[in-house]
């Protein structure tokens, strides 16, 4: 997983709280709209690492090819006909 997009919340994180702290001289209602959005666009990012990590995970757990399962489902299907094939020379005798 790419570590970029953390490094990028920290980024923002610390524009964010520059920008707040500089207008120290704003009303207290400005502070708080000010971190309100802060708290926003942290959470907003925040959320957007969570769903990048569960695509990961997803894209880790599933199979890198069909292959294996093409295979498991030769090996099954012969070993049926193999059995059916004996069935009926049984059934013949």
């Amino acid at each position: 997983m790419s570590h970029e997009g953390g490094n990028n919340n920290n980024n923002t994180q610390q524009k964010l709280k520059h920008d707040v702290a500089a207008s120290g001289g704003g009303s207290r209602t400005d502070q708080d709209q000010k971190h309100a959005v802060a708290v926003a666009v942290a959470t907003a990012e925040a959320a957007m690492a969570t769903a990048q990590a569960a695509v990961e995970v997803a894209r880790l757990s599933k199979p890198a090819s069909h292959a294996r399962e093409h295979y498991a489902a030769v090996v099954i299907q012969t070993a049926f006909r193999g059995y059916l094939v004996s069935a009926l020379n049984r059934s013949e005798l």
